[in-house]
């Protein structure tokens, strides 16, 4: 959050996604440190043994289960990342989507044939004639508008 924002000027959904985000951080560090001491354990464990018999198997199986965690640790930081991206792209696309709509509507404005004419509603929806073409009245303010708007 930069200096000039505050926690209103993010979404709903924003701000569960901050609030996911860190909640993924403090289960990543639980993870890791439970990993490590598994770690530690198979490590005196196998210094106690000579790795054959029961032993031998207590150990590979202790060892497939740190790999798998392992595997599952690498897993989940890898869709914390997809999330974050998913995230990122739901912005950049409802920015697209709101320039999108300005230029929608200034485009409407350039095809809508009444912008040829010298007629104009009334407050009470008549046209009325008004001397000048709406075209001639805008000169081009409208698509400049929605250019200028751009970020």
């Amino acid at each position: 959050m930069t200096e000039k924002q505050s926690i209103h000027d993010f979404t709903y959904e924003e701000k569960q996604d901050a609030l996911s985000e860190a909640f993924q951080m403090m289960k990543e560090r639980e993870q890791m440190e439970r990993l490590e001491e598994a770690q530690g354990l198979f490590n005196a464990i196998s210094e106690m043994g000579d790795g054959k018999g029961r032993h031998g198997e207590d150990l590979k199986t202790l060892e497939w289960l740190i790999e798998q965690a392992e595997r599952a640790h690498l897993l989940e930081k890898q869709v914390a990342s997809e999330r974050a991206h998913k995230l990122t792209y739901r912005k950049v696309a409802q920015r697209y989507q709101v320039e999108r709509n300005r230029y929608r509507k200034a485009l409407e404005f350039y095809a809508d044939e009444i912008t040829y004419t010298d007629k104009q509603h009334t407050s009470r929806g008549h046209l009325v004639s008004t001397g000048y073409s709406n075209i001639m009245s805008d000169k081009g303010c409208k698509a400049r508008q929605a250019l200028e708007d751009s970020p």
